[in-house]
């Protein structure tokens, strides 16, 4: 929750049509050495700024791709094991995103096995037993 926050107060801050005119933000561009960077990263930000609906776009389309992967988890867990015997789907919204972070983040050669690893973690801690089989 603190992390959306974070992202949508950025996502904000980054459209908020004046940020490149504000003071303290130009005083960042004339340093030595990192001033370029912070221009660059100006730049940047008002290319988005001019260009909203691309921004918004991408948002939506990144929002549907996560929903349809969660989706699809969700639907091959149903055809393994049938509805009453895994979490629910809103379950698997909370938790199938945070075993893709574990997947990503564990170092193992091409991420094999930790994603699987996390799944079945959160599938315990939701009720859910290793064969699929809800615990009494």
């Amino acid at each position: 929750q603190v992390g959306s926050l974070a992202s949508v107060v950025g996502l904000l801050v980054v459209l908020w049509p004046r940020l490149s005119r504000v003071r303290g933000v130009q005083r960042l561009v004339a340093l030595p050495k990192v001033g370029p960077i912070f221009g660059e990263l100006i730049n940047s930000v008002r290319l988005y700024q001019s260009r909203w609906r691309v921004l918004v776009l991408s948002i939506a389309m990144s929002v549907v791709s996560h929903a349809g992967l969660i989706l699809s988890i969700y639907l091959g867990a149903v055809a393994l094991h049938g509805r009453s015997e895994i979490p629910s789907f809103t379950a698997h919204l909370q938790f199938v995103p945070a075993a893709e972070l574990v997947g990503v983040l564990v170092p193992f050669p091409g991420g094999t096995g930790a994603l699987e690893e996390a799944m079945a973690h959160f599938y315990d801690l939701a009720g859910a037993r290793r064969d699929g089989r809800r615990r009494s």
